[in-house]
């Protein structure tokens, strides 16, 4: 069991990062979540808006289209 810090959170050992992954279904909460860790000095990746960055760089929707398989994009991008 990890030692709780002054706040009564659990702190990683030294030199490991405690890593928390959120999931869950659409309107679920996640990030409200993300913002609460956020707030609390927690650093946020966003996996969704991380994808849509790469998606951004040229020839990238094609390049997952061939890969994927046509259909998988739609007219709108």
């Amino acid at each position: 069991m990890p030692e709780k810090g002054p706040d009564g959170a659990p702190e990683s050992p030294p030199g490991k990062a405690l890593v928390i992954g959120l999931l869950g279904g659409v309107a679920s909460g996640k990030s409200a979540v993300a913002g609460l860790f956020r707030e609390r000095g927690a650093l946020v990746l966003n996996a969704d808006e991380m994808a849509r960055e790469v998606l951004d760089l040229p020839g990238m929707v094609e390049l997952v289209e061939t890969r994927l398989g046509p259909g998988l994009v739609g007219a709108d991008g």
